[in-house]
């Protein structure tokens, strides 16, 4: 059974160095969060950070500490699949249907039998219509 819903995720940038996946993930642990999905990369310079947490308001306050570092939410979509072939190629299948362009995904699996994405769209409110239809 496919799922999907609106969350919102952390986009989280710094000057890249040496430690500072560390550093974010350790002021999230501090403020006693969990990390339900988790993208990173350096760009320009920068480490960029994509999160999905269990409390987004304490991950904010405790990543506010760290010099230079931005924190912006935005809307996305989480969306649970079966772990099974073809899963996948339906979802995203039923959204370019819908001209529904997917700027960025990423994911984690939970156990053997679901996998977690997360979608960045332009109107995640739309693509849960449709992938829950």
């Amino acid at each position: 059974m496919v799922e999907a819903r609106v969350v919102q995720e952390l986009f989280v940038t710094a000057p890249n160095r040496v430690g500072l996946l560390a550093q974010v993930t350790e002021a999230i642990s501090e403020a006693g969060v969990d990390i339900y999905a988790i993208a990173g990369y350096e760009k320009d310079g920068r480490g960029e950070f994509m999160i999905v947490t269990s409390d987004n308001e304490r991950a904010t306050v405790s990543l506010a500490n760290i010099i230079n570092m931005s924190v912006v939410r935005k809307d996305v979509v989480m969306l649970d699949l079966p772990a099974e072939p073809g899963s996948l190629a339906k979802a995203s299948a039923k959204l370019a249907h819908e001209n529904i362009d997917i700027r960025w995904i990423y994911g984690t699996a939970g156990d053997a039998t679901r996998v977690s994405l997360v979608l960045r769209v332009a109107d995640p409110v739309e693509a849960v219509k449709i992938l829950n239809s």
